[in-house]
């Protein structure tokens, strides 16, 4: 499974508390959101979730990722859903991201571009010390970088 299906089994396993809610929202097996749960876990090197009476309680990375993906899913629905008339075809996007998400979390957005705006060109460049201030002045549109609050 790709891991943007990982992170939505995620997200709403976080939200239901129970790997069998979770399952069928999606109309899968419990075993599916059990492995990706697995890989999430080994992903993060975190158990993202304590066992207690009540089923699953989040860990605190749970806690903040599962804040963290609510903004993704809600950019990724936006960018997907717009019309026509709201990006020419020619339109260029410019993301730029820190490792590993270029090959994780963002996979699937320049396929979706892609499908949407055929003639669009879509940049994806390493984040660096230069990024912030490239979204500033417009140079970037996008950029995800990963930090850690204590």
């Amino acid at each position: 499974m790709k891991l943007r299906t990982d992170l939505a089994f995620f997200s709403t396993l976080v939200k239901s508390g129970s790997l069998s809610a979770a399952a069928r929202e999606f109309n899968v097996t419990p075993s599916a959101v059990s492995k990706a749960l697995g890989k999430l876990r080994d992903w993060f090197g975190d158990p993202l979730f304590v066992r207690v009476r009540q089923g699953l309680q989040p860990t605190n990375l749970s806690l903040t990722l599962a804040e963290e993906l609510k903004t993704w899913f809600q950019l990724t629905e936006s960018i997907s859903t717009l019309n026509s008339e709201a990006i020419p075809e020619w339109a260029r996007f410019s993301l730029v991201m820190e490792s590993p998400f270029g090959i994780s979390f963002l996979s699937e957005l320049p396929t979706t571009i892609y499908q949407k705006y055929p003639h669009s060109v879509v940049r994806m460049l390493g984040w660096d010390h230069h990024s912030l201030n490239d979204i500033v002045t417009g140079e970037a549109d996008l950029g995800f970088s990963a930090r850690q609050t204590e």
